[in-house]
């Protein structure tokens, strides 16, 4: 399970964001601080999430990402999902830059209201 950590300013406090490629081995602690998963659409991504959480309940309490290249078809299952759809523009890729900025936004202000309540943490 590889992991890397992204320091980030939210609130205007630095935070620290542990990324995990995989949640196998993930402790009941572990489990109650994330925040976030990118998805690909594929039901498989969840069949090792704790006790089978139900894709519903998971992006109720965690906020979920597809990435994608503009004009690329979007699996059906992200349609019905509660999924932020950011798309990549394929031939001006000078602009990755403010698709990051508005998942680091996006992901700030769920914090805000979710999980900070606020900013006072």
């Amino acid at each position: 399970m590889a992991k890397v950590e992204i320091k980030k300013r939210v609130c205007g406090r630095e935070v620290t964001f542990d990324v995990f490629d995989s949640t196998a081995n993930f402790t009941s602690s572990r489990w109650k601080r994330v925040v976030a998963v990118f998805v690909n659409g594929q039901d498989w991504q969840f069949r090792d999430w704790k006790n089978g959480t139900q894709k519903r309940e998971l992006f109720a309490r965690v906020r979920a990402y597809y990435l994608y290249f503009e004009g690329t078809k979007i699996p059906p299952s992200i349609e019905t999902w509660n999924v932020l759809r950011l798309a990549i523009p394929r031939h001006k890729r000078h602009q990755d830059v403010n698709v990051l900025a508005n998942l680091w936004n996006d992901l700030e202000q769920f914090l805000k209201r979710e999980k900070f309540k606020g900013c006072d943490f």
